[in-house]
């Protein structure tokens, strides 16, 4: 069936008072001469079959949020999309689409990726057909629209939000998801990991290489001994940011008095994306998981996005009873298929002031995004994005799932408050990020090329000029608590982060023009002090064992021989007393302080982060977008409970 609209009409609220109206006689609806305010919406849902004990509870919640009734109905599952924009069709002599056909929408494709982010004037004009979202408008407005168009009327189709949706996926889901892939190549290329290593990188990498091959051949001790000093100085960029974090730990602060959270009148409408992808498992627990968010259910847009390849996840989605403010979009096939690209495509469906990205096995606290909303309304303009801490709750279950807890106690207890604090640039985690809506386009969203988009993300947000919180609330995970798969995580993260590092080095001087000195240092420690210890680590054991071996440990015959040791073994001692004291600091006091004695395994994990390291440099060069999807949905221990 095809369909010309005109204008498309996103997610406004239309439920004021002065826009209630009536139709006339003939739209079968009821009337008033009296101009008496006529409770067409509690008509509606006594005719689509809501209980008066339903009703009274739904005025209840509609009325705490000031949103329409029908819609705090439908986003509460109380009444089907489908059966409301039917039922409002007839009644109001509106067009619908017809039963089998799938609606298609052969308008401009830059109009149509606009639909849910742009606010488009409804008119009529001759010949033109308008697609309107039937769950935006309260029966009494559309009421009103139906009796100020008259005749013009049927040129009105009224479509439920999912219909919509694949009604605009049908039609232009494939310029939609082309722009999803190269909006930001396009816009700023020397932002997008598309475009590889610049000119001088590789000419410079090359040199260096062959310089360094070369010296090594005709002069090694002093070789390393210079190496080891250059080195040393990533080394002591990391230690000293590690160092730091612990004491920025360990320093007792006034605790902040918390605010009075938003009540339900003021909050604004949010956007919660859940990528998916081979998840059909796992789709039970986040239909519980989405139930469970304090919000109120007409303030909240949630989508969960899956992949066109992917048909057990989307028929296994489609059979679950999601409410009426869950929606499934699906993205078209398209290289490379990664989650950024993913969420890039549903963005453009996104209607929320904000938008936050959970993961399928993620579990917000349930006051997450009313906390994240109170934040934002008191803070500048210019706090753009907020990270919520990311934790674990199978630590338990093994060796490798204690470690990776440790290590993210590390990282959303440790570092990044640290950066928070001083205004530093913040490598994102890859869920639980929530941003305003407007910024996160504004720069392009997120890079499709890049396996780690969210630490890039962060880098690109800082230097665009906005800052990066953090948020007191905890999202919990499900640990990678198998070798293989972690190791392909981790694969997959430092390679991105290689990707990161190439791409905000390309121009030095004007990352760091952007960043300023101290957010250019805190980059290198975090992304060059990672990416060269996590390389060079394997290598100091296997010199140390060597000059172990050879009976010469701090006893060579000459002075660079023994420097180049001292240098090694200071970095040695420094970064494994940072590491150490700034991971049982950011384990001590939480639930998992029974980690406190697993930290001084932290060096034999790092040699498990080397092998990945050299694995994902190896990737690099042969398969620099291919993404290695982690399987969710494996830990044998309980769900979480709150910290």
């Amino acid at each position: 069936m095809d369909l010309a609209p005109h204008a498309f009409v996103p997610y406004e609220w239309k439920h004021t008072p002065s826009e209630i109206g009536h139709a006339s006689g003939s739209s079968g609806t009821r009337t008033n001469s009296d101009a008496a305010v006529i409770d067409i919406e509690r008509d509606f849902l006594v005719d689509l079959g809501a209980s008066p004990d339903q009703i009274r509870r739904l005025e209840n919640d509609a009325a705490r949020a000031r949103v329409s009734l029908v819609q705090a109905a439908v986003a509460q599952g109380a009444i089907r999309a489908s059966d409301l924009t039917a039922r409002l069709s007839r009644s109001l002599d509106l067009s619908e689409p017809a039963a089998g056909e799938a609606t298609r929408l052969p308008e401009a494709p830059d109009e149509a990726w606009r639909l849910f982010d742009t606010p488009v004037r409804l008119s009529a004009r001759a010949g033109r057909m308008i697609a309107v979202n039937g769950e935006t408008y309260s029966p009494t407005a559309l009421a009103a629209l139906a009796q100020r168009l008259g005749a013009k009327r049927e040129r009105v189709m009224l479509m439920t939000r999912q219909g919509l949706i694949d009604a605009v996926t049908r039609s232009h889901g494939s310029a939609m998801v082309e722009t999803a892939v190269r909006g930001l190549l396009m816009a700023r290329p020397d932002w997008s990991a598309k475009a590889g290593l610049a000119a001088w990188q590789l000419y410079f990498a090359t040199v260096a290489v062959g310089l360094v091959l070369g010296a090594v051949a005709f002069a090694p001790a002093e070789t390393l001994t210079l190496a080891s000093a250059m080195l040393s100085i990533f080394f002591l960029l990391t230690i000293a940011l590690r160092a730091a974090a612990a004491v920025n730990i360990a320093l007792p602060r006034p605790k902040a008095k918390e605010a009075r959270l938003l009540g339900d009148a003021e909050l604004p409408r949010y956007t919660v994306l859940v990528p998916l992808y081979r998840e059909t498992a796992i789709l039970p627990h986040l239909a519980h998981a989405l139930a469970s968010i304090d919000y109120p259910a007409a303030k909240l847009d949630i989508k969960i996005v899956l992949e066109a390849s992917d048909r057990d996840t989307i028929e296994a989605a489609q059979k679950l009873a999601f409410p009426g403010n869950v929606d499934l979009v699906v993205v078209p096939d398209r290289e490379p298929r990664t989650k950024p690209k993913a969420l890039n495509y549903a963005l453009h469906f996104a209607s929320g002031e904000f938008v936050v990205i959970y993961d399928a096995e993620d579990r917000p606290e349930p006051d997450q995004l009313r906390k994240a909303a109170t934040v934002f309304a008191q803070a500048p303009a210019d706090l753009v994005c907020l990270q919520a801490r990311l934790d674990y709750y199978n630590a338990r279950e093994n060796w490798l799932s204690r470690q990776f807890t440790i290590e993210y106690a590390t990282l959303f207890r440790g570092l990044l408050p640290l950066l928070a604090r001083f205004r530093l640039p913040l490598p994102l985690g890859g869920t639980s990020n929530h941003f305003r809506a407007a910024a996160l386009r504004e720069i392009g969203a997120w890079d499709p090329y890049n396996v780690t988009e969210d630490a890039d993300l962060g880098m690109r947000l800082a230097r665009a000029g906005y800052r990066t919180g953090t948020l007191e609330s905890t999202t919990w995970e499900e640990a990678c608590c198998r070798p293989m798969p972690w190791l392909k995580q981790r694969t997959r993260w430092l390679k991105g982060w290689m990707q990161t590092f190439g791409v905000h080095m390309r121009r030095p001087r004007e990352a760091m023009s952007e960043l300023g000195v101290a957010g250019f240092l805190s980059f290198h420690a975090y992304f060059a002090g990672i990416i060269v210890s996590a390389l060079a680590h394997p290598v100091f054991y296997i010199l140390m064992l060597y000059e172990v071996l050879q009976g010469r440990l701090f006893a060579g015959e000459g002075a660079m021989e023994n420097l180049l040791l001292w240098i090694a073994a200071v970095n040695f001692v420094g970064g494994y007393a940072a590491n150490i004291a700034l991971s049982a600091f950011a384990v001590a006091g939480t639930r998992h302080r029974h980690l406190m004695l697993h930290v001084m395994f932290i060096p034999v994990y790092w040699l498990f982060v080397s092998a990945a390291a050299y694995r994902a440099l190896w990737q690099l060069f042969h398969a620099p977008f291919h993404w290695e999807k982690t399987e969710h949905g494996v830990s044998r221990l309980a769900r979480p409970f709150p910290a």
